[in-house]
């Protein structure tokens, strides 16, 4: 009865946000109070789409089978060149030769996404390139926010209900934010089993 609760209280704040009635009973408001949305990110709620946090090597990770699905952030000039987008190339050339086959250098690839699904060891992943900065070097943020909203939508509605693991996109070489992408990413994946895997070498 305790989770029924929580997932009452839960359904509850989504129908304030978006404006629905929703009749919760006295003991579940004071519940949802008690256990708040911090709660759900620390782990009460990692079956319902909470970040979840690990250390390691995505990749490797994802060739053990830990995940479904890996998403990476990519600039719009198909290089590539740098950061774990220059792992993935190497490891996984069909990633590359997914990227290659948008148009080089297209400002409207923001947001949008490229993918591959490989076979490795008898297991299949899918390896996804969001692009969520036009550049790869230069002056302040690279990253666009707004790109990176956009591209996880992209991969919810493509991969639903599957592992899904990914780096700090957007926060290393392109300089970003990463609270608020974290943020971005926790809202857009919201119900997913996704995972953030902070590099450890």
């Amino acid at each position: 009865m305790g989770f029924d609760a929580f997932l009452r209280a839960k359904e509850a704040r989504r129908g304030l946000r978006c404006g629905r009635p929703f009749q919760a009973r006295q003991s579940d408001v004071a519940l949802g109070a008690l256990v708040g949305i911090g709660a759900e990110m620390n782990g009460i709620g990692s079956s319902l789409g909470a970040m979840k946090v690990i250390k390691g090597d995505l990749i490797k990770l994802a060739l053990d089978g830990r995940f479904d699905v890996i998403v990476h952030g990519c600039n719009c000039h198909c290089t590539m060149g740098a950061g774990i987008a220059k792992s993935i190339k190497e490891i996984f050339p069909e990633a590359y030769a997914a990227d290659l086959t948008t148009t080089k250098g297209s400002r409207e690839k923001l947001g949008s996404i490229s993918a591959t699904t490989i076979t490795r060891g008898g297991k299949q992943l899918a390896i996804v390139n969001g692009y969520t900065q036009f550049n790869w070097r230069g002056p302040g943020v690279l990253v666009d926010y707004a790109a990176v909203r956009t591209v996880m939508k992209h991969v919810k509605a493509r991969f639903p209900e599957r592992r899904i693991g990914y780096p700090k996109i957007g926060a290393g070489l392109a300089k970003g934010d990463w609270t608020l992408i974290a943020q971005i990413i926790d809202a857009e994946l919201e119900e997913e089993d996704h995972t953030l895997v902070e590099y450890l070498s």
